[in-house]
């Protein structure tokens, strides 16, 4: 019995190694920043970021540490769409390139996160994985007549 002992331990010692190990090699994500005063003339902003996807498995990664961070419902943002179009509609548009537009209540709330010590710490899981390009774009008030904001 004593024999098998330091089998244990052994065998014990060689799991805990592997699982630090494994637990080092993720990325640490700080938690995200308090939200930002939007000014009360503030108008909501779109981050709009269009890229190619060229391993998906590595997108899929980056896309599960931004959820599991909550750093889009924390400054208040949320996936207005997300995916490939769904009807093109003029020119083309590659298999592989997505889109995704996110809302947020202001212009500062998105630069937020985008700055975010959260989001600086995700970014490094879709290196190499396919170019990215964002923009932010504020809304326009619906005139009037349009009644079919979703308000």
């Amino acid at each position: 019995m004593t024999t098998k002992a330091p089998q244990i331990l052994t065998v014990a010692l060689c799991c805990l190694t592997a699982s630090s190990t494994l637990m080092a090699s993720e990325p640490q994500i700080p938690p995200p920043p308090s939200p930002v005063e939007c000014a009360a003339d503030a108008r909501p902003t779109m981050l709009i970021v269009e890229g190619e996807n060229d391993n998906p498995e590595q997108f899929k990664t980056y896309t599960e540490a931004l959820l599991k961070s909550n750093l889009y419902p924390k400054l208040e943002g949320y996936y207005a769409a997300v995916g490939d179009p769904a009807v093109t509609l003029e020119g083309g548009w590659a298999e592989e390139k997505f889109m995704v537009i996110a809302r947020f209540p202001c212009r500062a709330r998105a630069e937020q996160f985008w700055a975010s010590d959260t989001y600086e710490a995700i970014k490094p899981l879709r290196e190499g994985a396919g170019a990215v390009r964002a923009i932010l774009f504020e809304e326009m008030a619906a005139p009037e007549n349009i009644k079919w904001v979703i308000k």
